[in-house]
């Protein structure tokens, strides 16, 4: 941002051995926002340290519902044999947890969240306007209905969670710059009619 603030998008440990942590990326850094944009480990977990430890973050960024730290409680409170315990347990091993210990660290330190959707206004952070293009909230809540039925009928479809990448637009002046994680073919047809 042009006043030396940043925000991020996503993060990932890299496979290469030469590049800096994210933590050292960002130290001595104002954090204007932290964002994950879906909900899928490869995306988010090297957001935790930072959520963890930065000292000036100014919000968490997100377009996941609390659906799977719910499902995490579910596994780890059901004490008998049952497909829904079998179904959480399925989730933790591909992104409960991450998420758990991801919006544990928001919660503990108390970080503002802001659930990204495309019928929101934009934010303006030091000059630069942020859009949010996709999801809109019908994607938003059929996620959401599909992991609560999930729960009484394991025979429920559920969305692909990239179904709810965020796909944003950054404005500074005459430059645009669009970011779209994994978004889907229809998040990406939303989002050019924004």
């Amino acid at each position: 941002f042009p006043s030396g603030g940043i925000g991020i998008i996503d993060a990932h440990p890299s496979q290469y051995t030469n590049r800096p942590t994210i933590r050292q990326l960002v130290a001595d850094r104002k954090l204007h926002f932290v964002c994950l944009t879906h909900p899928h480990a490869d995306h988010g977990v090297d957001l935790i340290p930072v959520l963890e430890t930065h000292p000036e973050v100014g919000e968490f960024w997100h377009t996941i519902q609390d659906i799977p730290p719910f499902l995490y409680g579910v596994e780890q409170t059901v004490n008998f044999p049952s497909p829904v315990r079998e179904y959480a347990a399925k989730m933790n091993k591909d992104w409960g947890e991450f998420l758990f210990d991801l919006l544990a660290a928001v919660a503990e330190r108390k970080i503002p969240r802001h659930q990204l959707r495309s019928d929101l206004r934009e934010s303006v952070i030091d000059g630069v306007e942020v859009f949010c293009l996709s999801p809109d909230e019908s994607i938003q809540n059929s996620f959401s209905d599909a992991y609560q039925k999930k729960l009484t009928n394991l025979d429920i479809e559920v969305p692909d969670p990239n179904s709810i990448s965020a796909i944003l637009a950054l404005r500074f002046g005459e430059s645009l710059v669009l970011l779209g994680a994994d978004a889907l073919k229809k998040n990406w047809e939303g989002a050019v009619k924004q």
